[in-house]
């Protein structure tokens, strides 16, 4: 709150003083970028963060500003509600993550991004040399 003081005189020389209040509210939420939504394989059932880099990348991502707070607050990003994190265990499918961040006035905003864990292609070696193999061992 400010106090704003102010005086005034008329043509006649009159003269009025008086005072005010001022209160200043942040109504603003900040304004969150969300990460690049990324697709990574599976390491388990699911993709677990622990040791994967562009998972760990990806949720520690995002960023915030603010008209007032010149450093928003992150807050753990989410799914469903519930609050994830390197450990998390991530299902073969794309999982929508919400960003949160949070000002000194307590205004909440948040974006989305997702993370697609797929299943990693099995390498097959190169049939022909196999049949090569097969051919070679079999003559032997």
């Amino acid at each position: 709150m400010t106090t704003v003081s102010c005086a005034s005189t008329d043509l006649h020389g009159n003269a009025s003083f008086g005072s005010f209040a001022i209160t200043v509210r942040d109504t603003k939420p900040p304004v969150v970028t969300p990460p690049a939504s990324i697709t990574i394989p599976a390491t388990e059932a699911g993709a677990r963060g622990l040791g994967l880099a562009a998972l760990a990348a990806f949720l520690a991502g995002g960023t915030a500003k603010d008209i007032v707070d010149v450093a928003p607050t992150r807050l753990s990003p989410q799914v469903g509600g519930s609050n994830v994190d390197n450990n998390t265990l991530f299902p073969i499918a794309k999982t929508t993550v919400t960003f949160r961040f949070r000002d000194a006035s307590n205004n909440l905003a948040s974006v989305t991004a997702d993370v697609t864990v797929i299943l990693a292609r099995p390498r097959f070696p190169d049939r022909s040399r196999l049949r090569a193999k097969i051919q070679m061992a079999r003559s032997s």
